[in-house]
Formats: structure tokens, C-alpha cells, sequence
């Protein structure tokens, strides 16, 4: 919704119908409710989310190129938020073979089962 202006997002909830609507606000919920236990917040769950689709996609992010992600923050902030992310276990980094300048980021076995446990709130939801 960042690039969606304010009024746009009324009309945009204006036309969903109730069922749609009343299934993304419990979706919204589930989601809150999951970082909240975490203690993950929302600017870190989109990085470890764009790690993750990355690697499910079979073309792995380094670390330069998330920090040119500008929706994700400043350099600084993105920085800070993966180091905390690799603090609590969801992101792993590794060097590359061939020049280890080049950090390869990668959800951990934590992430994963982070990302089971959503799903199937979201399921149960």
C-alpha cells in the first residue's frame, strides 16, 4: 500500500465485498498477532519475507542488494534490522565461494518454521 494514496485505499476497501473483507482484516490480525509474539516488527518481517522469496526462487539476495531495497529503509536501518534478524536466528548469512565479500543471505530452519506456524494460523483463521 505504499504507493497506493490514501484515497485510493478507500475505494479500494469500499470495493471489496464483506467476505473479502472481513478475510484480509483476519489475515491482518493473524499477522500482527504472530510478529507480536515474535517480537518481530512489520519493516523486518517484509525483509525476512523478501529473503525468503528470493531463495524459494533459487536467486539468493546478498546483503548489497537489500540495502539497495529503499522500501525497506536507509542502509543504516536495514543494516540494524538484519542484524537483529540474525540475532534471533531467522537469517542466516554466508560468503560467497568465489569472493567472500559478497554475504548471501538465507532463512534458517527458525524462519521456516516461522513461516509454517503464520500459514497455518492463517489456515485456522
Amino acid at each position: 500500500f505504499h504507493d497506493i494514496s490514501y484515497i485510493s485505499r478507500i475505494e479500494f476497501f469500499k470495493r471489496l465485498s464483506f467476505v473479502n473483507l472481513h478475510s484480509f482484516l483476519k489475515l491482518a490480525r493473524v499477522r500482527a498477532e504472530m510478529l507480536k509474539k515474535h517480537n518481530i516488527d512489520a519493516p523486518s518481517w517484509h525483509m525476512l519475507e523478501a529473503v525468503a522469496i528470493a531463495e524459494h526462487d533459487g536467486q539468493l539476495l546478498c546483503v548489497t542488494e537489500l540495502m539497495r531495497l529503499r522500501e525497506h529503509g536507509s542502509p543504516a536501518t536495514i543494516h540494524r534490522r538484519l542484524v537483529s534478524l540474525r540475532k534471533t536466528g531467522l537469517v542466516l548469512v554466508r560468503a560467497d565461494q568465489d569472493d567472500s565479500r559478497i554475504k548471501w543471505l538465507l532463512t534458517s530452519e527458525a524462519a521456516k518454521d516461522l513461516f509454517n506456524e503464520v500459514g497455518s494460523a492463517i489456515e485456522w483463521a
